[in-house]
């Protein structure tokens, strides 16, 4: 196949689009939805201090990457990384992930489940009497990202969610008629406003840019990842995906809508996206 801008050979198809795009106009297509929703929702202002929650996977380092192309000659806006080490075995291979923002030259900020909880997720693990250990897990590492992020005064924290998780969490809580959850903040006040600027890219278009611009290993499965509600939606939505490709976008704006009609109940909530 050839690309529908140059007709050089395409890598990649667009399902929901129709066009076929070579490396080239496949990594300028991506970066111009990041950009136009960054624009659309006032995500990067003069003054910020954005820092990407870096977990070593694709959508991490593609947005690493592409917020180190967009913010190398702005003098008005700092970047830098935030990693975690959650204290599971084999998981994290911590010096990589970190060499990922010290190569580009970002300082990279990093905290651990031990020396601000005082147990890792192996011994939450063993200790644990009932609760998804996913769902702890999770809590606990976007606590801690935010507690890192108001010490070192982060205006803005980035998620690596992509679109079809954005659309699989929208339409699981259309599910479960917890639309609230939709509000901006997802129910939660976090004290530094998160961002999902990969929300409107599907996943197979974020690996893609990572694979071409900066490549590296896949982070692997967490041993603590269980299958839940949210994955079966998610599994439910990708196999509709198949035969109706713009069903995650159709979704997202469903979210946006449902989200805009909904008021919140008792206090006022910042904006925020779960961290992946």
């Amino acid at each position: 196949m050839q690309c529908d801008k140059c007709g050089s050979e395409a890598v990649i198809f667009q399902p929901y689009s129709g066009r076929h795009f070579c490396r080239e106009h496949a990594v300028a297509d991506i970066e111009a939805r990041i950009k136009r929703d960054i624009r659309a929702n006032r995500w990067m202002l003069p003054g910020d201090h954005l820092a990407v929650a870096l977990t070593g996977s694709k959508s991490s380092r593609a947005l690493l990457f592409f917020f180190h192309k967009l913010t190398a000659q702005r003098r008005d806006i700092r970047l830098s990384a935030i990693v975690i080490d959650e204290g599971i075995a084999g998981y994290r291979d911590l010096p990589r992930i970190t060499g990922l923002a010290e190569d580009l030259g970002i300082p990279c900020h990093c905290g651990s489940f031990r020396d601000v909880f005082g147990l890792t997720m192996d011994e939450i693990a063993r200790n644990r009497e009932s609760g998804s250990l996913c769902s702890r897990c999770q809590e606990l590492r976007c606590t801690l990202i935010e507690t890192i992020a108001r010490r070192v005064g982060i205006t803005r924290i980035i998620s690596g969610r992509t679109l079809e998780e954005r659309a699989g969490k929208i339409l699981g809580n259309i599910l479960l008629g917890q639309v609230e959850n939709l509000l901006p903040g997802g129910g939660r006040k976090s004290p530094v406003p998160w961002i999902d600027p990969l929300g409107s890219v599907p996943r197979a278009e974020a690996d893609l840019y990572a694979d071409i611009l900066c490549p590296g290993h896949e982070a692997p499965r967490c041993p603590y990842r269980e299958t839940g509600f949210f994955d079966d939606v998610e599994s439910v939505l990708d196999a509709y995906t198949q035969r109706h490709p713009a069903t995650p976008y159709s979704v997202s704006v469903i979210g946006k809508t449902l989200g805009r009609g909904c008021k919140p109940a008792g206090r006022e909530k910042e904006v925020r996206s779960h961290a992946t």
